[in-house]
């Protein structure tokens, strides 16, 4: 799970470590469930890790590190989120309140519009049934008409 809001915020901890003397050049900055955020590094640029990256994982071509920086960002982050998660399960739950205190005027409001509904439905299948009737009768006035003349 990569937290929502941390995506715009990566680029901005990677200029933090950077202007830190982390060097740039080898930086990802990462995340998971296990170690939450840190630091990957390659092989092949294990000899400019600072040495206060704490070394947490060991991979075929890589190691994983974390600082005390990331580790700051991850609980301000992490904070953020949960804040995020409580604003909106209550706005959440203070829309339901409000929708149910109305609900006796949306149930009406509903009625109402099913009823306009159904009479628009009836309307236009009168008017249907009254222009098919007057076509009907033009069509055997027409064919009236035209017998008379023979």
């Amino acid at each position: 799970m990569w937290p929502s809001a941390v995506t715009p915020r990566a680029g901005w901890l990677n200029t933090r470590l950077t202007s830190a003397g982390v060097p740039g050049s080898f930086l990802k900055v990462r995340y998971n469930k296990v170690f939450g955020y840190y630091v990957e590094v390659s092989r092949a640029n294990l000899g400019a890790v600072p040495p206060d990256y704490i070394r947490k994982q060991t991979l075929v071509n890589a190691e994983r590190f974390i600082t005390e920086q990331l580790k700051v960002f991850e609980t301000q982050v992490l904070e953020a989120e949960e804040k995020r998660q409580e604003l909106e399960e209550r706005l959440f739950a203070e829309l339901r309140s409000a929708v149910a205190a109305e609900a006796r005027r949306i149930q009406a409001m509903a009625e109402v519009l099913a009823e306009i509904d159904g009479l628009s439905d009836w309307r236009k299948w009168r008017l249907h049934t009254i222009i098919a009737a007057r076509s009907s009768i033009q069509a055997a006035s027409s064919i009236s008409s035209m017998a008379a003349i023979r």
